[in-house]
């Protein structure tokens, strides 16, 4: 949702116009009725310069996007090592610095290095464009009798802390709970998307006392 949106919405409730429930599923139909969020992306194709952990060492590699094919390739010296259809894409992890995790159905994360924040941020909002289309074209049929995104066990609005070198600063996401994982779509104009998996006896949660903040802990990210 724009960022226009996000505030109408938040002054109705404070307005008392609509209940925070309603609120909430006033953002999803906003979400649905919006455009696939991958189309105007269609036919594009991005290249990045990241480095992937390989052998004990950071190795150069160029991460392509490819929007016309719906494929990531991973290419070392103009050879295509590996590629992955967007459908595979499950979600995406930010790691401290230029790093970041991208995580995939039935096979082994990604962890990459981009050359520079503006890199990261750039692909990580390409990732969640990726993640978020992919949501949209869930089959229906997955879930006889009920409606698309039927795995949903619960969801709300989130606000989610970001770090970098010299800031912090919370960003507005839609979380999704599912079994065995919590999704974060970013609602406004920062690429907010991660994907945390729940494995037992690799998550925990802390709540901050006297505050509506609390913390998710996984083995490898804190949230």
């Amino acid at each position: 949702l724009s960022q226009e949106k996000i505030l109408k919405i938040m002054s109705m409730v404070k307005n008392k116009e609509v209940s925070i429930e309603g609120a909430l599923h006033l953002a999803q139909k906003e979400v649905c009725a919006e455009k696939d969020p991958q189309d105007s992306l269609t036919g594009s194709q991005f290249n990045f310069i990241i480095y992937k952990y390989k052998h004990y060492r950071w190795q150069k590699r160029i991460l392509q996007l490819d929007f016309n094919t719906r494929t990531i390739f991973n290419i070392e010296k103009g050879i295509i090592k590996k590629q992955f259809p967007f459908s595979q894409v499950k979600g995406c992890e930010d790691a401290e610095r230029r790093r970041f995790s991208i995580v995939f159905h039935g096979r082994q994360d990604y962890e990459l290095e981009a050359v520079s924040l503006d890199d990261k941020r750039k692909i990580i909002y390409l990732l969640s464009r990726v993640i978020q289309s992919n949501s949209y074209k869930r089959p229906v049929e997955s879930c006889p009798g009920r409606p698309a995104g039927c795995d949903v066990i619960h969801e709300g609005l989130l606000d989610l802390q970001q770090n970098t070198s010299t800031s912090t600063e919370w960003v507005k996401c839609l979380a999704q709970l599912r079994e065995g994982e919590l999704a974060l779509y970013g609602l406004g104009t920062a690429p907010a998307t991660a994907t945390i998996p729940l494995a037992a006896g690799n998550v925990g949660v802390s709540r901050d006392s006297g505050c509506s903040t609390f913390s998710l802990h996984t083995r490898d990210h804190h949230y």
